[in-house]
């Protein structure tokens, strides 16, 4: 048996927290510091480390782990006063995508295929773990602006997965369209049934038995998994949708604060860490052609301007105001694990070529950089108020 597991995740820790330290110096979001950690280790510099089975599986639960405390971190009352904006966020968040998503591969292609379909609907998937962890060191996670990327953010999954539905109906696929919707309604029964009933015995239970608050962090966690679990296993979303509701369900009761700082202690001690600097792991610089890199940058092009598009007019025609709705806007550029899941799944279809493969890859690293660089100058003038009103 091997034990080099040990030594790789001591690696990624200490690299990401160093990293860490000098982005937070620079004035730039601390989270850039993982991402780093992992390019600088993975085989596009040193080459140390590899993206393993392990470290794999790992950042899928630690973005579910940052989906579970982001839940627990707002309150389910300003979910629900930003949910019809958001949903319009979401909408335009998913349609801007496809469409500039379709027009750049018939602009490089000289014509319509199924090839610009899929990434189209690719690029409809957002990952706002980044921008969660942004938020957070900024102190406007729970704010209206943040809780409108969050909600957001689980409609675009969830019309996500409707895209795609379609997008394999089209290829050629045996695929039951009407099937997923139906599977998509069932979750979100569920979700809210069991949401009734374990708040329910969870204010039943704090009330009864308040001297061993430990057992309710694990008991919250437990309920975290098994709605990660099921989401992605027997309803076709995403598991962070599973665990961010979960979350939403546990902040309602008693002991919110207490189950929130030992999963912060979680999160930050090893899970966003590994999560960020698998990200950098997965690029790899040899082999890229200057036909990659013109479609790569194509790529960046729609990636960026087709989410500050879509949801900043989304936003806008919801009533935000401008510099809100551009705040939500790059709050929702992220590309992250969804995207690597419907590109790998595009390529087992056949339906993408390489050279698009790895420009969507190139594309995810270069979001995942600059979407919260960009978050944190939208928020420096907010920023120096506040420190202005302090003094």
């Amino acid at each position: 048996m091997s034990y080099t597991y040990l030594l790789h995740l001591a690696l990624i820790l200490i690299v990401s927290k160093i990293f860490s330290i000098w982005s937070g110096e620079a004035k730039l979001p601390k989270v850039l510091g993982s991402i780093i950690a992992g390019l600088v280790l993975g085989p596009s510099v040193l080459g140390i480390i590899e993206d393993t089975t392990f470290i794999e599986q790992m950042a899928k639960l630690g973005v579910i782990v940052i989906m579970f405390s982001a839940g627990l971190g707002v309150s389910l009352k300003q979910i629900k006063s930003v949910f019809k904006s958001s949903f319009m966020v979401a909408l335009l968040g998913v349609l801007t995508p496809i469409g500039f998503g379709i027009l750049s591969m018939m602009l490089y292609n000289g014509c319509y295929n199924i090839e610009a379909l899929f990434v189209g609907i690719i690029f409809t998937a957002t990952s706002v773990a980044i921008s969660v962890e942004t938020l957070k060191e900024l102190g406007k996670l729970d704010t209206k602006v943040g809780n409108a990327i969050l909600a957001a953010a689980v409609i675009d999954d969830v019309l996500g997965v409707i895209a795609l539905s379609f997008g394999m109906a089209a290829s050629g696929e045996d695929f039951d369209i009407w099937m997923t919707l139906i599977k998509i309604a069932m979750f979100f029964l569920l979700a809210i049934l069991s949401g009734i009933v374990v708040a329910k015995a969870f204010k039943w239970y704090v009330a009864r038995f308040d001297k061993d608050m430990r057992r309710f962090t694990i008991f919250s966690f437990v309920y975290c998994l098994l709605m990660a679990y099921v989401s992605e296993v027997y309803f076709g979303l995403s598991a962070i949708i599973g665990a961010f509701i979960a979350g939403l369900v546990i902040s309602g009761n008693a002991e919110e604060s207490y189950i929130q700082s030992k999963v912060e202690v979680l999160e930050y001690l090893i899970f966003s860490p590994i999560f960020f600097a698998s990200i950098g792991l997965q690029v790899s610089i040899s082999g890229f052609g200057w036909h990659t890199l013109l479609l790569a940058g194509i790529f960046i092009l729609v990636a960026v301007l087709s989410k500050i598009i879509g949801c900043g007019v989304g936003a806008l025609t919801c009533g935000y105001k401008f510099k809100d709705s551009l705040k939500i806007g790059i709050g929702m550029v992220g590309r992250g694990e969804v995207v690597l899941i419907l590109t790998n799944k595009a390529m087992e279809m056949g339906v993408i070529t390489n050279n698009t493969f790895t420009a969507i890859i190139i594309t995810v690293i270069f979001c995942a950089v600059v979407t919260p660089i960009l978050l944190k100058l939208s928020y420096r003038s907010e920023m120096k108020n506040e420190k202005l009103e302090n003094k």
